[in-house]
C-alpha cells in the first residue's frame, strides 16, 4: 500500500484552471519534448550505515511531477512521487523502505545505507508536453566483516608445507596484512609456513575506501 506524505494546494484559484487546461499532458504523448536530467550524489562514496542525498540538475523548462525509482521507471520500483510548485506534497510508492525522505527540488535522502541500496536510481519529471529522465548508479561500500582464517589439509600432515588463507567479505575487495607475534610479515591473503613457528598469527582485513579494519587471530602451539 502506498503511503501519503503532506499534500497541499498552495496556490490561487486562477492557477487551478490553467493546470486543468494543461493536464492533458498526462494522457497524451503527442509532441512531447524530452530532456536529460543530470543526477548527483552529495558525496564521493556511499558507505554502509551512512546516508546520501541525491539531487537533480536544472532543466530549461517547468515540471509539475517528479518520480524517484529504485531501478527502472516501473510502478513496482517507485519510491516516491513528489508534486512540484505550484503544487506541493508527496506520495510514497511500493519501493519505499521508510529510509527515504524527499527534499527541496525533488532531492532524495536515503539513510542507513545497506548493500540492497546498491544499483541504479532513476528520476523522471513531467509537465505540459515535457518529460525529463535521468539516472545515477550507486554502489554501497561495506565491510570488511571479521576475516576467516582457513588451513590447508597439508597443514595438519606436513606443517612445513602448510598454508593459511585469510578471507573477509568486503566491497570493494579487502586488503590483507598478516602479523606474527604482533610484527607485520606479509601483505598477501595467503601465507606459506615453510618454517612454522609457534605463537599468535593475526590477519587484518582493511576496506581500502572506508579504511575500516577487522582482525582475526589464530594461536599455533
Amino acid at each position: 500500500m502506498m503511503e501519503k506524505g503532506p499534500f497541499t494546494l498552495g496556490w490561487k484559484l486562477p492557477y487551478i484552471a490553467v493546470f486543468i487546461l494543461s493536464s492533458n499532458f498526462l494522457s497524451t504523448q503527442a509532441q512531447v519534448v524530452k530532456y536529460h536530467l543530470p543526477v548527483f550524489m552529495d558525496r564521493s562514496n556511499a558507505i554502509e550505515g551512512q546516508r546520501i542525498n541525491l539531487t537533480v540538475g536544472a532543466a530549461p523548462t517547468s515540471f509539475f511531477i517528479c518520480n524517484w525509482y529504485r531501478g527502472s521507471d516501473s510502478q513496482e520500483k517507485l519510491i516516491v512521487t513528489v508534486y512540484l510548485p505550484p503544487l506541493s506534497g508527496y506520495v510514497f510508492g511500493p519501493a519505499y523502505t521508510r529510509r527515504e525522505t524527499p527534499g527541496p527540488n525533488c532531492s532524495l535522502q536515503i539513510e542507513n545505507l545497506n548493500q540492497d541500496d546498491s544499483g541504479t536510481y532513476t528520476v523522471t519529471k513531467d509537465g505540459p508536453s515535457v518529460h525529463g529522465r535521468g539516472n545515477l548508479n550507486v554502489e554501497v561500500l561495506d565491510g570488511p566483516d571479521p576475516p576467516v582464517i582457513k588451513m590447508t589439509a597439508k597443514f595438519l600432515t606436513q606443517p612445513s608445507n602448510g598454508r593459511l588463507n585469510c578471507k573477509a567479505s568486503s566491497f570493494p575487495e579487502a586488503e590483507y596484512c598478516w602479523f606474527h607475534k604482533g610484527k607485520e610479515f606479509s601483505k598477501n591473503p595467503e601465507i606459506l609456513l615453510k618454517d612454522i613457528q609457534s605463537g599468535t598469527y593475526t590477519c587484518q582485513a582493511t576496506n581500502p575506501f572506508t579504511q575500516q579494519k577487522e582482525n582475526t587471530t589464530l594461536e599455533i602451539e
